[in-house]
């Protein structure tokens, strides 16, 4: 799992989906899987992670977690209680642990998919014990804030969760440069609603050493099951290393994963000197048409 979320915890990293916490407080967490449950949006609290902007070079920006996800379910049964009292209904979420690269124990809050608003039962404190959420309010996050949600906001929830076409997002696990909001723009323009637009890292392999096993290490952190990695076809977008060599193994190892060749996202640079994404590739579509048409000569 640390694999997918390299880059934010390197990078101090935080967009819609994605919310670091350098420690635990169940009360914070609480309003965090509240307000991205009530965006619509799936998402993860990474714990034992400083933002960007709390970080200094005297101090570490990982702080472990034994505390409280040395036993991640332990966690998640004394969270789901605490919640049970304070917000209705409880939206869905799961809590794991996960080890840094030095050896740091991390806390993960999965957020899932909600068909319903939640709202606010008791008033909820901080670990000041200043109140942050009170009773009968509706919170979501916007970007990389927490807010109060409107009478608008709440009625095109509504309407998202009632319509039969309600927005499907797709993760971009990325090994290339990461994606711009304009990049997601385009996207969206392409008709991609992007959900969690840079999991992954930016690949940096030892030229001395063979590529395979190097792809292979980066591809294991991950800790995806096999049915997760059949899932990426229809979940997920992929940007590839711009190397030719690098791009080959990862393609190659990609589809004895998921069975099957992924989408990826083309970006070329523009006039203004910028790069833009210009389409997305379905390959294992063209496999599918050049073995048909290969068949029919």
């Amino acid at each position: 799992m640390i694999g997918l979320f390299k880059r934010y915890i390197e990078e101090g990293r935080e967009d819609e989906t994605i919310e670091l916490k350098l420690s635990y407080h169940p009360g914070e967490a609480t309003r965090e899987i509240v307000a991205m449950a009530n965006a619509g949006r799936r998402g993860y609290i990474l714990f034992g992670v400083a933002e960007a902007s709390q970080r200094s070079a005297s101090e570490p920006f990982i702080s472990s977690q034994n505390e409280h996800f040395s036993n991640p379910d332990l966690t998640e049964r004394q969270l789901r209680e605490f919640m049970l009292r304070r917000v209705n209904p409880v939206p869905p979420f799961r809590v794991y642990s996960m080890r840094w690269t030095t050896g740091e124990l991390l806390g993960v809050v999965a957020v899932g998919l909600s068909d319903t608003l939640h709202e606010f039962t008791q008033e909820i404190f901080n670990r000041q014990n200043e109140p942050i959420c009170r009773p009968g309010t509706f919170i979501m996050r916007d970007g990389v804030q927490v807010r109060a949600m409107s009478l608008e906001d709440i009625n095109r929830r509504l309407q998202q969760i009632s319509s039969a076409t309600a927005m499907k997002f797709v993760d971009v696990i990325n090994f290339g440069h990461a994606l711009t909001e304009e990049q997601i723009k385009e996207l969206r323009d392409l008709g991609y609603n992007v959900g969690i637009p840079n999991l992954g890292e930016m690949v940096h392999l030892n030229d001395n050493e063979p590529l395979g096993p190097q792809v292979e290490r980066i591809l294991d952190s991950f800790g995806y099951s096999k049915a997760e990695w059949e899932r990426c076809g229809t979940d997920n977008l992929f940007v590839l290393p711009t190397h030719a060599e690098i791009a080959g193994v990862f393609l190659a190892q990609l589809h004895g994963r998921m069975g099957h060749f992924p989408r990826i996202i083309r970006r070329v640079r523009g006039a203004d000197g910028a790069f833009h994404v210009t389409e997305v590739i379905d390959l294992q579509n063209m496999r599918l048409q050049q073995r048909a048409r290969a068949i029919s000569v």
